[in-house]
């Protein structure tokens, strides 16, 4: 449904009153609905136990609390009325609940919760037998306690810096035929005059 009317509505209750630019739906549920930019802009705090929001609001507290049941505000006594059955929530849902609720809210936080180990000695024996004897074999190599956050960056400390006509300290390391090289040689020259190339 695509909201195509805003309004500006004064609003009312208790000792709260302001005026809330509401977006326009027909709807059957109530007058209006204070919604999550309502709360956000008041900085709502929500008692779900209380089923009460608290804000501040020209430096009072407001504490905004459910309305009373239908019956009670058309006059009827606690007595006509059944006892509600408190029930407990259920934290549990089966995969079709689920897939429902995040259907209905779009948003889902999941508290996944693991055993957690305490000694290293535990984590060993999960490990396959071959990967545990390498790790015993050389546990030298990797300190006892890793640190929690990246080393430092460091700055490069080696440089090679190459003199242009000068011979390579290790020409063995890099052989050509004589006469391989000379060619090449005139190459690199012919093209150094041509612009093509330029000493690095």
């Amino acid at each position: 449904m695509s909201v195509t009317e805003r309004c500006l509505v004064p609003i009312t209750l208790g000792a709260y009153q302001n005026h809330i630019r509401c977006d326009v739906l027909p709807m059957n549920v109530a007058h209006i609905l204070l919604g999550r930019p309502w709360l956000y802009d008041q900085d709502v705090t929500h008692y779900r136990r209380a089923n009460t929001h608290v804000f501040q609001h020209k430096g009072k507290e407001i504490v905004l609390t459910p309305s009373l049941p239908r019956n009670a505000r058309l006059g009827h006594s606690k007595e006509s009325c059944p006892p509600i059955e408190q029930k407990k929530p259920l934290h549990v849902l089966n995969q079709k609940e689920f897939v429902h609720e995040l259907q209905q809210e779009k948003v889902v936080y999941a508290l996944v919760t693991t055993e957690v180990r305490q000694t290293s000695e535990d984590t060993l024996e999960e490990i396959p037998p071959k990967v545990s004897q390498v790790l015993t074999e050389y546990g030298e190599v990797m300190p006892k306690e890793v640190p929690n956050e990246l080393l430092p960056l460091r700055d490069i400390q080696h440089a090679i810096d190459l003199v242009p006509d000068s011979s390579l300290p290790n020409l063995p390391h890099y052989r050509m035929h004589l006469t391989e090289y000379l060619e090449l040689k005139r190459h690199v020259d012919e093209l150094m005059q041509k612009g093509f190339i330029r000493v690095s």
